[in-house]
């Protein structure tokens, strides 16, 4: 994840612009907010008022409920549920198949 970041910021403090990538399939509340340069894959649900912040991975199939927050530089792999309330700290990369509770910080 610390690569990830590396390059990320290499590339925005040399001029590139970066883009969303977000699958059609994806469903998106027009109330989340979104950083740059985030990736949606197919099948993911993101329902109304979590942070997602800079370059952040959002992998097929998962779920961000409402009131999450998500800091910068974050892997989410397929297949991973964000119940409400949840905290997801900086350079964290969360592996198939997790399910954070309620109102958990990692």
């Amino acid at each position: 994840m610390k690569i990830r970041k590396s390059l990320y910021e290499f590339f925005v403090n040399n001029g590139w612009s970066s883009v969303h990538i977000i699958h059609p399939g994806a469903v998106i509340s027009p109330y989340a907010i979104i950083g740059n340069g985030v990736l949606i894959d197919a099948c993911c649900l993101i329902i109304p008022n979590p942070f997602i912040g800079n370059n952040v991975v959002i992998n097929t199939g998962s779920q961000v409920n409402h009131g999450n927050y998500i800091a910068d530089h974050v892997y989410i792999s397929s297949r991973v549920f964000l119940l409400s309330g949840v905290s997801i700290g900086e350079n964290i990369l969360l592996d198939d198949g997790v399910i954070v509770t309620l109102g958990k910080k990692l």
